[in-house]
């Protein structure tokens, strides 16, 4: 949607991160086409009835403030309805909206993420949103090259020897 004006700032924060810190910081928003069984297209044999979901991450930039906090703006109105398939407009839903980290963005190293998800998070969120990862799966997760790792809530994070952890808290409020 060139004309896209539901802005929203997300602001990262990370506490004790491991040495070395994060050289890759990178957000990415959801949307997925909310009407693709009148829109889209059926499958033929062996998956007669059946039509695939149509949905799409795009990035955007987190601009680093310190080197403990990034933040960047993304567009709830990013997608253009449109008839994509010949069978209708398609609508475009906003899905969620995401972080990831890692020391250096090279192949085999911890993808550190979070973010909300609007069928199961209050959006936009009235709290920032903390998870907690353990350290010792930084820069690489042992025998798990490449692990997405959406860490876990305080609450488990009591569990654990704080010094053996560090978080990532992200904030999203509208820009007016």
């Amino acid at each position: 949607n060139p004309n896209a004006k539901q802005a929203y700032k997300l602001k990262v924060q990370i506490k004790d991160a491991p040495a070395g810190g994060f050289k890759y910081v990178g957000g990415s928003v959801g949307f997925d086409i909310e009407n693709i069984k009148e829109c889209g297209y059926y499958l033929s044999w062996p998956y007669n009835g059946t039509v695939p979901g149509v949905g799409r991450n795009i990035d955007y930039p987190l601009t680093k403030i310190s080197d403990t906090e990034y933040e960047g703006t993304f567009y709830t109105d990013w997608g253009q309805d449109g008839d994509f398939f010949g069978k209708g407009v398609c609508h475009w839903k906003f899905t969620g909206v995401g972080v990831g980290l890692s020391a250096t963005g090279a192949d085999g190293e911890t993808n550190f993420l979070t973010g909300f998800n609007v069928d199961v998070d209050e959006f936009p969120p009235k709290e920032p949103l903390t998870r907690f990862y353990r350290k010792a799966e930084y820069p690489e997760a042992k025998d798990l090259p490449n692990f997405g790792y959406n860490g876990f809530s305080a609450e488990v994070a009591k569990q654990h020897e704080p010094n053996k952890l560090f978080s990532i808290t992200i904030t999203v409020q509208e820009v007016q």
